[in-house]
């Protein structure tokens, strides 16, 4: 079986080294930095996505990479210090001086009287991403972890609100396939209170796609090898799509013992792919008709960035100038 341990409140919940095996695989950046915006914990999606090392960013402080004013963090600090989850669109920026759009998520813990601010970063520059092995939980967390048998259960806590608070699907399963561990947003897409998951399989947890799901575990759990799949669950009658990150976990011998998975929900980017796939089929047949659901489909969606300057001024031109006359070959040209 895999460990869990009670909390203050009798709540089961992650003891450190689960919870701090969730950082490390996560493939958003997970920062945490004191009151005054030093930074004091990364993880290597951090490092990845800024070019910095561990040890630069430990030097360096959230305003380095945050490209706010120092009136706007604060105020974002503050409101995170008082309690409040902040979810926040960013400009991060890069050793080497370029930019990206990350979503933040913000909150506030307190550690042996200090108070601190963790954020998960997100990089919405691109909506489908690959999923790429998640590495080394940030050390000085983990460092500090070891230092007492109090201090442990401090970090874990607030690994534990890390996980809760991610957007993404969490869970552990047994080796028989039963649910150890689930985070808030696995409950609230199954509909069922944490404590009825726990101990039970996707028969009670996810019904109508259990077979699916446990079929695709047992496999991994069986090779010891992870899988990234593609899974279809239905939310509120519509069904949606999730990518799957999913591996096995083994005990101090070496034995599988269960199962860990991290999934997100990539329905969007799928309508957003098919989308531009029905642009590009409308396109490519040269009819007026389809020429017009297509060019109406870029403005509506905001596509007209992606034709670049010369196909843009051609659906100025075909806009303005009602269909007549436009030499529609021109555009498919600049697509190619």
């Amino acid at each position: 079986m895999i460990a869990e341990r009670p909390d203050a409140t009798g709540r089961t919940s992650l003891g450190p080294e689960i919870a701090r095996a969730f950082i490390d695989r996560s493939l958003d950046g997970f920062f945490v930095h004191d009151e005054d915006g030093r930074i004091v914990a990364v993880n290597e999606a951090a490092c990845t996505s800024t070019g910095y090392t561990r040890a630069e960013l430990l030097r360096m402080n959230a305003l380095d990479i945050v490209q706010v004013t120092v009136g706007e963090a604060r105020h974002n600090w503050e409101l995170a210090l008082a309690g409040t989850m902040l979810v926040i669109p960013a400009m991060h920026r890069r050793k080497d001086g370029s930019t990206f759009p990350v979503e933040a998520h913000l909150f506030f813990h307190e550690i042996d009287g200090r108070r601190y601010i963790a954020g998960l970063t997100r990089d919405i520059s691109e909506r489908v991403a690959s999923v790429r092995a998640m590495s080394d939980a940030q050390r000085r967390l983990e460092e500090r972890a070891v230092e007492s048998a109090h201090h442990s259960e401090r970090v874990a806590g607030l690994l534990q609100a890390v996980i809760d608070a991610a957007p993404d699907l969490v869970y552990i399963k047994d080796r028989q396939g039963r649910y150890q561990y689930i985070n808030s947003a696995v409950a609230d897409l199954a509909g069922i209170p944490p404590a009825l998951a726990i101990g039970s399989d996707d028969t009670v947890v996810f019904p109508a796609i259990a077979e699916t799901l446990m079929a695709t575990d047992r496999e991994i759990m069986e090779t010891g090898v992870g899988h990234e799949v593609e899974e279809y669950p239905e939310v509120d009658g519509e069904l949606r799509t999730y990518l799957s990150n999913k591996a096995p976990y083994w005990d101090a011998d070496g034995t599988v013992v269960g199962l860990i998975g991290i999934s997100r929900d990539i329905t969007a980017a799928r309508h957003e792919e098919a989308r531009l796939e029905l642009v590009t089929a409308l396109l490519s047949r040269a009819h007026p008709d389809d020429l017009t659901e297509a060019l109406d489909l870029i403005r509506t969606h905001g596509y007209l960035s992606l034709l670049g300057s010369r196909a843009a001024a051609l659906y100025e031109d075909f806009a303005g100038a009602g269909n007549g006359g436009l030499d529609f070959s021109a555009i498919i040209e600049t697509l190619r």
